[in-house]
C-alpha cells in the first residue's frame, strides 16, 4: 500500500496554499489527490510531484475536469428534490384521500440554506412515508406501501457532511416511495425521474515534458521507473473547466510513495 501525499495548492498570485491535505494512504484504484481546485482563472497548472519507489511500484497520475464543484451540484439536487416533492404532493390523482402541504422552504444556495432545505425535505419525506406506512385511515395516500421506503435518519443535520448524506439518503427512498403504484400506496406511481447529474468528473489529457515519467494514454500518466524521481507534469487549461482534481494509484501490491505534491496555477 502506497502513501497518499500532502498536496498544495498555489494562488496564482503566488499568496499562501489554497489548502492542503494530510496524508492518507491509496491502493491499486483512484482516489483524489487533494481537494477539487477552482480554476476559472488559471490557464494551466503545473504539478510538482516528488516519489519514492518501493516494491512493485507503477504509479499514476492523472486529471479530472469538473464543470462544477461538489457543493454547486448538491445545492442543485436539494432545490430539484424540492420541486419533484412538491410536484408529487400535488398529484391528486396518486393521492386520492388528500394532498399534503408543500414544502416553502428557500432554495438553497450556500451552507446555511442547504441545512435548511434538507431539514425541510426530512421532516415533508417522513410525513408522507409514515402515510403511506399504515393500513388504513391514510391522509394522503389509497392505500398502504408495498415497499418500505423510510429514512435511515430523521434527524436534521447540522453539518455539510450530514447534509450531503442525508440529501443522498432522501434521493433514494423518494424514488422508492414515488414509484409505487397499484394502490399500494399509490394508483399508478409515478416513472423515477432522473436526478440532476451532480459534480461529474471528466478525463483531461495531460502534457508533460518531463523524460522522467511515461505517457501511457492521454488519460494518465504512468511513473515506472525504477528509482525515486522528481517529475514536473504540465497541464494546459486554458479555460476548458472551471474545476479540477488530481487523482493517483498505485499498482496492485505497490509500495511505493509520494513524498509531497505541489500546484502551481498561472495565468499566461
Amino acid at each position: 500500500m502506497a502513501t497518499k501525499p500532502r498536496i498544495t495548492y498555489s494562488n496564482l498570485d503566488g499568496a499562501q496554499p489554497l489548502f492542503e491535505t494530510t496524508a492518507q494512504s491509496f491502493t491499486n484504484a483512484w482516489v483524489d489527490m487533494g481537494s477539487e481546485a477552482n480554476v476559472k482563472s488559471a490557464t494551466g497548472a503545473t504539478l510538482y510531484l516528488k516519489t519514492t519507489v518501493g516494491t512493485s511500484t507503477n504509479m499514476s497520475v492523472r486529471l479530472l475536469g469538473k464543470w462544477r464543484s461538489e457543493k454547486e451540484a448538491i445545492y442543485a439536487q436539494a432545490n430539484e428534490l424540492k420541486a419533484r416533492m412538491n410536484f408529487h404532493f400535488a398529484d391528486a390523482t396518486e393521492h386520492t384521500s388528500g394532498i399534503q402541504s408543500a414544502i416553502s422552504t428557500a432554495d438553497c444556495w450556500d451552507y446555511t440554506s442547504l441545512i435548511a432545505l434538507v431539514s425541510a425535505e426530512i421532516v415533508a419525506y417522513a410525513a408522507s412515508d409514515a402515510d403511506a406506512e399504515l393500513a388504513a385511515t391514510w391522509l394522503y395516500h389509497i392505500a398502504q406501501e408495498s415497499a418500505n421506503s423510510s429514512l435511515t435518519s430523521e434527524v436534521a443535520p447540522v453539518t455539510y457532511a450530514e447534509a450531503k448524506t442525508k440529501l443522498a439518503d432522501l434521493v433514494a427512498k423518494f424514488l422508492v416511495h414515488a414509484a409505487q403504484g397499484a394502490g399500494t400506496p399509490h394508483a399508478t406511481g409515478d416513472s423515477p425521474p432522473v436526478f440532476d447529474a451532480g459534480d461529474q468528473e471528466f478525463v483531461l489529457p495531460i502534457l508533460t515534458e518531463s523524460s522522467s515519467d511515461v505517457k501511457v494514454e492521454d488519460e494518465y500518466y504512468e511513473l515506472n521507473v525504477d528509482a525515486s524521481q522528481n517529475v514536473i507534469i504540465d497541464i494546459p487549461l486554458n479555460g476548458v473547466v472551471p474545476f479540477i482534481q488530481f487523482q493517483i494509484k498505485d499498482a496492485a501490491g505497490g509500495s511505493g510513495t509520494v513524498d509531497s505534491a505541489v500546484v502551481i496555477y498561472r495565468r499566461d
